[in-house]
């Protein structure tokens, strides 16, 4: 992608031709990111089963995971590792990106995403309105749910081992099921 002498917008990334990467606009810059570890698959592939397999039985919503465009303004593009959309909701959805704020987002943080998504991508989905942030750390093993709270993000508790969402409705997964060890 070439470098620009302004801030980056979506149509930026719209005529980016593929090269592999994954890019993100945060705040108008550009962040690219090669493919990621293989524990960062592994853990975002058993939430997102989870969460897809349950929010499908229960009609509640869309599940999305991966390379999804979410544009939460002109200046802030992301790809979210794992969104959910609710059914009353479904109609942010485009052919080419979600228009606006999911209601749930999970991330997958690895040594190289760290700083973003537990600074930068939390305080920018709480602006946003996100309702709910997870973020799932491989190299600590912990999963930490966050609800949104006049504008912030707030840690809730986890119950045991295991994380519930607020977001979609009787929506848990046990810690020993998300960083299981093959």
């Amino acid at each position: 992608m070439p470098v620009l002498d302004r801030a980056y917008t979506y149509d930026d990334l719209a005529n980016t031709p593929d090269d592999g990467h994954r890019y993100e606009i945060i705040g108008g810059e550009l962040f690219a990111w090669p493919a990621p570890p293989i524990a960062h698959q592994e853990v975002l592939g058993r939430l997102f089963a989870g969460l897809r397999l349950f929010a499908d039985a229960n009609g509640l919503g869309a599940v999305y995971g991966g390379l999804v465009d979410v544009r939460l303004s002109p200046y802030n593009v992301v790809q979210p590792d794992i969104l959910f959309i609710a059914r009353n909701r479904l109609d942010i959805r485009c052919d080419a990106y979600i228009a606006g704020a999911p209601d749930l987002v999970m991330e997958v943080v690895s040594d190289r995403t760290r700083r973003i998504d537990l600074i930068r991508k939390r305080a920018l989905y709480a602006t946003a309105g996100v309702q709910e942030y997870w973020i799932a750390d491989i190299d600590a093993r912990s999963l930490a749910v966050l609800t949104l709270v006049e504008e912030e993000h707030q840690i809730v508790p986890l119950e045991g081992n295991v994380a519930r969402s607020l977001v979609v409705p009787d929506f848990e997964i046990a810690l020993a099921d998300v960083f299981a060890l093959d």
